[in-house]
């Protein structure tokens, strides 16, 4: 996919550039490596989106991007 999250890892802020995606992004959900749900932003137009990590604790969580006919997960890391 042409979705880019950088930096990773990161400490405060990552950024998601949704700009070159392929379709219509509808939200973003982060997941703990447990499998539990910290966070679901609603997505209104494909551009770059900066969320605020500082309050999570450092390791591995998953990225879930979604649109109406799919989604992709990206791991990435909080230091």
């Amino acid at each position: 996919s042409a979705i880019t999250f950088y930096p990773n890892p990161s400490s405060d802020i990552l950024n998601i550039d949704l700009s070159s995606a392929n379709e219509e992004v509808k939200s973003i959900s982060i997941v703990d490596i447990t499998g539990k749900l910290i966070q679901t932003i609603d997505v209104h137009e494909n551009t770059y989106i900066s969320l605020n990590v500082s309050s999570l604790a450092s390791g591995l969580y998953h990225v879930m991007i979604s649109s109406a006919s799919n989604s992709i997960v990206r791991q990435v890391v909080k230091d």
